[in-house]
């Protein structure tokens, strides 16, 4: 099983140059401690978010009307809606993570107690996707916790992941060990409730990327050529490298829809 370590630097921000050095100074010297490598048998890796990256540049747009990008395109192909037939209940001893399916109620339950773990994904859906849908309800189980949903990921190159935090939407890329951010979208502005569920989506076609909370899409992003197609994956985020876990959240009325063939 492959293990590293991985030094998380927080996305950039105005200000606080020193403070931002000394925590990402302490946070690297906590990290090399220990962390482990990102596997798909519901182990998981980095610590991110880091904030540097010499892949191709992200780019944001106006925020378009939702009545002409829904979250769910026109023509998709459900693949799931609402059932959690392909994720297992697991109990990872050797990482301190559960992932408990709750089949009454079709809600799936990520817990991680393992501070030098950084994340832990669910197997699940096992289709590869490039064009898709992704939309469900999630709860964040302790302030500390983000719920994070990984799309176009494959095991050998990586790929992108949501989370979905008290105070933002955030999007990485995954690769290995490393959890690098790449924009802030949501930033607080009606922060997130502990304990209460928002709908959230994900909607990609081609470069773009949208994301959707409760009903309102954010702002599109344009990637070009990061990661094109791998599956979509639930599970659960530290707040900040430096957070106390438990990390809890749970994922409930889960719907997966295929973009139909161009």
């Amino acid at each position: 099983m492959p293990g590293g370590s991985t030094v998380y630097v927080p996305a950039p921000r105005r200000g606080g140059g020193t403070k931002a050095a000394i925590g990402a100074l302490a946070v690297a010297v906590l990290l090399l401690t220990g962390a482990v490598a990102a596997i798909w048998t519901g182990k998981a890796g980095g610590f991110g978010p880091s904030s540097s990256s010499s892949s191709p540049a992200i780019t944001i747009g106006s925020s378009p009307n939702i009545a002409v990008v829904p979250s769910i395109g026109p023509g998709a192909i459900p693949l799931v809606q609402g059932s959690l037939d392909r994720w297992d209940a697991r109990d990872d001893l050797s990482n301190s993570a559960t992932c408990a399916v709750d089949r009454a109620s079709n809600m799936l339950t990520v817990e991680l107690r393992k501070p030098t773990v950084g994340s832990y994904r669910c197997p699940g859906a096992a289709e590869t996707l490039s064009d898709f849908s992704v939309v469900a309800d999630v709860t964040l189980g302790t302030a500390n916790s983000c719920a994070g949903l990984w799309f176009r990921f494959t095991d050998d190159a990586g790929g992108y992941a949501l989370l979905v935090c008290a105070d933002r939407y955030e999007l990485v890329s995954h690769i290995g060990g490393k959890v690098t951010s790449l924009k802030r979208l949501f930033t607080g502005d009606t922060p997130t409730p502990v304990g209460q569920h928002i709908r959230v989506a994900i909607r990609t076609k081609g470069n773009l990327i949208w994301f959707f909370r409760d009903g309102r899409v954010l702002p599109q992003i344009s990637d070009e050529g990061r990661f094109t197609a791998g599956r979509i994956v639930l599970g659960v985020f530290p707040a900040v490298a430096a957070a106390e876990p438990p990390f809890r959240v749970s994922f409930a009325n889960v719907e997966i829809w295929r973009a139909p063939a161009s």
